[in-house]
């Protein structure tokens, strides 16, 4: 079900999953691009240093799935300036987002955000 509303994505794509969902690499079968980090200086202070991380990366595509704090909502959006990304809007199915709200514990937006950066779409590497 969330491979067909990701379906343009190309699989072994470099994609960056914003939000707690990354079950989506999985779903997508694409690469990670993500600047993790665990959380051992506490939540604030390890959204610093993603928010800190974030512009050194160029993924093909981001997903934008849940919720942010401020911080990293900031430094996704100046990626997304930055890089020129062309983002779309896409609705999730509200049975669907139960469903995965269940399974994964974490919220799912009720649309996801998909960016893709210019040029032609990636072929699998």
């Amino acid at each position: 079900m969330t491979r067909a509303m990701l379906a343009d994505i190309p699989a072994t794509s470099r994609i960056m999953v914003v939000g707690g969902h990354p079950w989506i690499y999985f779903a997508t079968d694409t690469r990670p691009e993500t600047a993790m980090v665990y959380m051992h200086d506490g939540p604030a202070r390890s959204m610093e240093i993603l928010a800190r991380r974030i512009p050194g990366l160029r993924p093909d595509y981001l997903v934008l799935a849940g919720g942010l704090p401020d911080v990293v909502e900031r430094a996704v959006a100046d990626l997304i300036d930055d890089g020129r990304y062309a983002c779309d809007v896409r609705p999730v199915d509200e049975a669907v987002s139960r469903e995965l709200a269940r399974q994964t514990r974490h919220e799912l937006l009720p649309s996801f955000t998909v960016c893709r950066r210019p040029g032609p779409p990636p072929v699998g590497r």
